[in-house]
């Protein structure tokens, strides 16, 4: 399936629910060590959204699991909570600076609480424009 995109300059007038993907790809708090360092085997796999429900728990990169970390450990302990998120009601013309400033290509999206997991926006590689939904709710998420 071929990827859903709209135009940067499209995004400027929207809001972040409006733009970003409303079902990213989470897996669960329990994950191990082992089994994440089993998913970055994927090398186009760039984190990991650690979920326990719809409650976001934390980002994982490769980078974030030591060596010594032993594969059955909880992956939770090495996950980052401290990212930078942004809220769906937020207007995209105030959001995108985030992108140029952090040099990230996704910004996660979290409700009002600042803990439920709504989304992921996700620039594209040249920076011009986003992945969104396909129709019937198929975005295309799991490149987080």
């Amino acid at each position: 399936m071929e990827a859903k995109l709209i135009d940067r300059e499209t995004a400027e007038t929207l809001t972040v629910g409006e733009v970003m993907l409303p079902n990213p790809k989470t897996v669960d708090v329990a994950i191990t060590v082992g089994a994440a360092r089993e998913r970055f085997q994927n090398q186009t796999l760039r984190s990991l959204l650690l979920a326990e429900g719809d409650r976001f728990r934390g980002v994982l990169e490769r980078h974030d699991l030591p060596d010594s970390a032993a594969d059955e450990a909880p992956a939770v302990t090495f996950a980052r909570m401290d990212v930078v998120s942004v809220k769906p009601t937020q207007p995209m013309h105030e959001v995108l600076p985030a992108f140029e400033q952090l040099r990230e290509r996704r910004i996660v999206v979290l409700d009002e609480n600042g803990e439920t997991l709504r989304g992921l926006l996700c620039l594209k590689r040249d920076g011009r424009a986003f992945c969104i939904e396909g129709p019937g709710g198929t975005g295309h998420s799991r490149a987080h």
